[in-house]
């Protein structure tokens, strides 16, 4: 089993060392990662920079993070498409902040949503924010 870092173990994404090293632990994964490594092989695979290993493996052992090995060689990315995933909210109820997307509300549009560059999903937010 493959399990990520920032915003599945911890709480938030951390760009640098010292995020790294502060970041709060969301703890209800944990225990079910821990859970799952009673009777699977867990790799902690990360798109973290390989000169940050020590802050990584420092931080899964001070958490009590239950892994057999780490990789540090994930692409970084805002998206995957994998047949073989699944997402934390999916196993349990997390709260995080999403980035923000610069939007404005149209003029003489009924005050619908106008998200630079999001076509359709400027429409689907419209359409969240009438239900």
């Amino acid at each position: 089993m493959c399990i990520d870092v920032d915003g599945t173990l911890t709480k938030s994404v951390c760009w640098t060392r010292e995020e790294m090293i502060v970041a709060e632990p969301n703890q209800e994964i944990i225990d079910k990662v821990n859970e799952w490594g009673k009777s699977n092989f867990i790799v902690i695979h990360t798109a973290r920079r390989h000169e940050c290993y020590l802050e990584t493996y420092n931080w899964l052992q001070k958490h009590g993070v239950r892994f057999h090995a780490i990789s540090m060689g994930k692409c970084p990315a805002d998206f995957y498409l994998d047949d073989l995933t699944t997402r934390p909210e999916e196993l349990l109820p997390i709260e995080y902040e999403l980035p923000r997307v610069p939007m404005s509300k149209k003029k003489g549009d009924g005050g619908a949503y106008d998200i630079e560059g999001m076509g359709d999903a400027a429409k689907e937010l419209n359409e969240m924010e009438k239900k």
